[in-house]
């Protein structure tokens, strides 16, 4: 692990790593709120 770790930091995909993380927090918030907005009945 702690060489994965060190090859991604050192090819700067660790940056990568974050902004996927990141993007997939996003959607993964989005579409709990869709859900949310649609069970409380306020979508059709």
């Amino acid at each position: 692990m702690r060489l994965l770790e060190t090859a991604l930091a050192e090819s700067g995909g660790l940056l990568l790593l974050g902004l996927a993380l990141i993007l997939a927090g996003a959607l993964v918030e989005s579409r709990a709120i869709l859900l949310v907005t649609a069970g409380s009945g306020a979508l059709p």
